[in-house]
């Protein structure tokens, strides 16, 4: 993986650039409800919230939610478990734990929408637009749980550095957009919103 071009492209353009590149972004009242959505969600016996959720993940995707393996997660209660995660280090070893195969759609880039939206201070989201800044093109190169640790890894180890355009961006959303994104959140649209 490429780490020091997705990186170039959050540290080196000035604040107002990192801004600019955001103001027209369409993703803000989606994200803010499928955040409220996760918020709301609960552990159930047949486990109906974490397949609405899944499927709510899903309308955010240009394919559809087809099969599902809560298994996969290799706990009792995803929901809780993923919630209530608090730290870096632990929401790691949470993903080290599930099997290679993602529990929804086997795919990783779902899984990481749904982690997400779940506990969105810890978990990035992974898509194969963002893959591309790390020079990966296609899905048997970043559709892979490796893939996603790695990521995972950049994003925390990136703002452990706390860069400044990562704060004006979240500083802008809570202005223009009404709620405040994590900067998890914050450092993953810039990359998105990079087109490759």
């Amino acid at each position: 993986m490429n780490f020091e071009n997705a990186r170039s492209l959050i540290t080196e353009p000035t604040t107002a650039d990192a801004v600019n590149l955001l103001k027209s972004s369409r993703y803000y009242p989606s994200h803010r409800a499928l955040v409220m959505l996760a918020s709301r969600a609960e552990d159930d016996p047949q486990n109906d919230s974490l397949l609405a959720l899944s499927c709510s993940v899903y309308g955010w995707m240009p394919t559809i939610l087809k099969n599902w393996d809560f298994k996969n997660f290799n706990v009792e209660q995803p929901i809780a478990v993923v919630r209530n995660l608090s730290n870096v280090e632990d929401a790691r070893e949470f993903v080290l734990q599930i099997d290679t195969v993602s529990p929804i759609n086997n795919s990783w880039i779902g899984l990481s929408k749904l982690l997400h939206f779940l506990n969105p201070e810890l978990f990035p989201i992974w898509d194969s637009r963002i893959a591309k800044h790390f020079g990966l093109n296609w899905p048997s190169q970043f559709n892979r749980k490796d893939i996603y640790i790695s990521y995972f890894d950049f994003v925390h180890e990136t703002l452990s550095q706390e860069p400044n355009n990562v704060a004006a961006v979240a500083q802008f959303i809570t202005n223009e957009h009404g709620y405040k994104p994590s900067n998890v959140r914050c450092l993953e649209l810039m990359l998105f919103e990079t087109i490759a």
